[in-house]
């Protein structure tokens, strides 16, 4: 497949609270991009076997998921969305594992990390909100 076959997979990583969703839901918004999230395997897992989600059932399911399924195993669940839908630009938000990021590169030849940053001061401010 030539490069410019490939899709553009934008991959958003930070801590806790740094808005990584929220920049990319407003990327989206504003161009051609589509919004994928790095938990949702997790948390639609959660919600279908205990009804609720929480951080330490987020922990535990991600555990559980990599002792499964490798540690890549997030990253081959949203690579397999990518190349289903065959769209040519993509936001994955939550960046969890570096074996996720290389999965993606492996996948796909157009793979761009994102740091977001935010002082702890403002991601501990948000913990409530």
């Amino acid at each position: 497949m030539r490069q410019d076959d490939q899709p553009l997979v934008l991959v958003f990583a930070g801590y806790t609270k740094s808005r990584k969703s929220t920049l990319s839901r407003l990327l989206c918004a504003h161009t051609p991009f589509r919004h994928l999230e790095m938990s949702d395997l997790v948390r639609d897992n959660l919600k279908e076997a205990v009804g609720q989600v929480d951080i330490r059932g987020i922990l535990a399911e991600t555990n559980r998921i990599r002792d499964e399924a490798g540690p890549g195993a997030l990253a081959a669940h949203l690579a397999a969305q990518i190349e289903a839908d065959n769209g040519p630009y993509y936001v994955i938000a939550g960046l969890r594992s570096i074996a996720d990021l290389l999965y993606l590169r492996s996948a796909f030849e157009r793979v761009v990390l994102v740091y977001i940053h935010a002082p702890p001061s403002v991601r501990y401010g948000r913990l409530d909100s």
